[in-house]
């Protein structure tokens, strides 16, 4: 019986091979990880920055109808500013009280957005004749003429000493619209409304001014119809205050600037391109919300108001996270086949061949130089491959 010692091949599973396939797969999960996150990221930030364009562009949309209802109440009040200072080229005593009424109750009549048209001048600015005019219908115990024309009659503007719409304007000497606030019809019906102040000048020298309340009422109901739970709208003015909410009726006539830690001039600003947003937990639904904020500009005046669209963040974000989850499940498909191809890579062109090697230098460590020895057979079919291991 032959005592020579039978050559052994080299252990298995923890040489050479198993090391660079280590090496090969914890390197492409780096690589895969680090290119998956910062295109993630990106991919994630363009769909979220495109989502807050389209809700950018769909508040101006919503904004329309706020806009196109100040357009008619603004250019009914330029007619009628038209038709006063017509009166007002006449001299002092022949200017007529009636004709100013006049104007007042026909533009109240063609213009179905206004609420109320009024005129207020100043002590003596019209016709000199406030001492005799006192307590008249058009008019308090200061004569002066201040008709508030309504749909049904017309009664004299109070509390204009101290109004916005009237101090204002009187140091401006430009056209102005004030916040909102809670307009009381003559029967009683209360409505969100909003007023445009013009001032009348002749020649250089502030008369007066002209009021037209507009009539705000019916954008509460028109964004509950298209709020939802997940999602809802808010109109506010110049200063924060809410004329209409999608969800919270009563959350009217606060201020959501304050409240959101906002500023008018942020609002201001935003456009399609980089719309202005802010994410906050809602108190409205509790829940991680996105707001977007879209300013509204109107026609002659240098006051804006806004619109916000609150969305909740995780339906917000919604597409982004699918098209993320698309991406990783690409990635990790991507990288078991790169990890299987380069594994049985590895092991047929380096680790086989360093295998048999090691086996060959076993025999020849123990002086098996048989050319029929399966290890030197295999040896000498890598030798004739051209690249570092045939040579």
């Amino acid at each position: 019986m032959s005592t020579e010692p039978t050559p052994q091949r080299g252990a298995q599973g923890r040489g050479i091979g198993f090391q660079i396939n280590c090496i090969v797969v914890i390197s492409i999960v780096i690589v895969m990880g680090i290119v998956l996150g910062i295109v993630g990221k990106m991919t994630f930030d363009a769909l979220e920055d495109e989502e807050k364009t389209e809700r950018f562009n769909e508040l101006g949309k919503i904004a329309a109808s706020v806009q196109t209802r100040y357009a008619k109440a603004y250019q009914a009040s330029a007619l009628a500013e038209v038709k006063i200072q017509q009166i007002l080229q006449a001299s002092p005593e022949a200017r007529s009280r009636e004709a100013v009424v006049q104007v007042l109750r026909d533009t109240m009549a063609a213009t179905p957005e206004l609420l109320g048209a009024g005129a207020c001048f100043a002590p003596n600015a019209f016709d000199g004749r406030d001492a005799e005019m006192a307590n008249t219908e058009y008019s308090d115990a200061s004569g002066r003429l201040i008709p508030y024309a309504m749909a049904d009659k017309v009664i004299p503007l109070n509390g204009y000493e101290t109004a916005g719409w009237y101090t204002n304007v009187e140091k401006s000497h430009k056209t102005m619209l004030t916040d909102p606030y809670t307009f009381t019809s003559s029967d009683g019906r209360k409505m969100m409304a909003a007023a445009i102040s013009r001032p009348i000048m002749v020649n250089g020298q502030f008369l007066g001014t002209l009021l037209f309340d507009i009539n705000m009422g019916g954008f509460q109901s028109d964004l509950q119809g298209i709020s939802s739970e997940d999602q809802f709208y808010i109109l506010f003015s110049q200063s924060g205050l809410m004329v209409a909410h999608g969800r919270d009726e009563g959350a009217v006539m606060k201020n959501i600037l304050e409240s959101m830690g906002v500023k008018a001039e942020d609002v201001a600003k935003g456009t399609a391109e980089e719309p202005f947003a802010q994410e906050k937990v809602s108190p409205t639904s509790g829940k991680d919300t996105l707001y977007v904020y879209a300013p509204i500009s109107f026609d002659g005046v240098s006051e804006q108001w806004g619109m916000c669209a609150a969305t909740n963040y995780d339906e917000f974000t919604a597409d982004a996270k699918h098209m993320i989850y698309i991406l990783v499940a690409v990635a990790v498909v991507g990288v078991v086949l790169l990890t299987v191809g380069l594994i049985v890579f590895v092991n047929r062109r380096i680790s086989a061949p360093m295998s048999d090697l090691q086996g060959v230098v076993q025999n020849f460590a123990h002086l098996d130089l048989r050319a029929d020895n399966p290890a030197n057979v295999r040896v000498r079919e890598h030798m004739s491959r051209e690249d570092e291991v045939g040579s």
